[in-house]
């Protein structure tokens, strides 16, 4: 489900070389209210959570949408360090989604895990990304893609759960277990 076309049928596509043509891919709002299909097993969000202000929405969403035992994979970006709050703020103005566009905080993220099972986090961006400014100069470009490509080690092993190595990555994909009890 996802409100584009353009994504829908490449998804749905994919699903059918898959051998997966029982799984239907569908252009729909799966946050409206009258969503008339049920429970999922799986929801995939790319940017989706961030869309909503109050995390305590989004979470009831995912619970109302989510069998009991359904995942939730998340790829969300972060405002979660002063870097990431600068750097957000000076293109904000220029952002054509601000006006519901709000990446997740620690608050958040701690909200997410206080209703769910965090099964997994990878943290992006976090400490590769300090290989940009090399990256952006010509003549050391080189030397920023290795700079990065580096520090994205750092970010394998720091950034794999929440906590103060998550804290400085720019995005974040998040596995999300709901409980089988309720």
């Amino acid at each position: 489900v996802d409100l584009s076309a353009k994504r829908i049928a490449i998804l749905q596509e994919k699903l059918l070389r898959a051998g997966l043509a029982h799984a239907i891919a569908e252009v729909r709002d799966a946050m409206a209210e009258d969503w008339p299909h049920g429970e999922f097993d799986v929801i995939y969000c790319s940017s989706v959570l961030n869309a909503f202000r109050d995390t305590d929405s989004a979470i009831r969403m995912l619970k109302r949408r989510l069998h009991r035992g359904g995942i939730v994979v998340a790829w969300e970006p972060l405002k979660t360090s002063w870097l990431n709050i600068v750097i957000r703020g000076l293109y904000r103005p220029f952002q054509p989604d601000r006006a519901w566009h709000w990446p997740l905080s620690r608050q958040a993220l701690r909200r997410y895990a206080s209703e769910f099972e965090v099964k997994a986090v990878h943290g992006l961006l976090g400490w590769s990304k300090w290989g940009f400014p090399f990256y952006v100069c010509p003549w050391f470009r080189g030397l920023g893609i290795a700079i990065g490509r580096r520090l994205a080690g750092l970010d394998r092993k720091r950034a794999a759960r929440l906590g103060r190595g998550l804290w400085g990555c720019h995005q974040a994909v998040l596995v999300l277990e709901k409980s089988r009890l309720n």
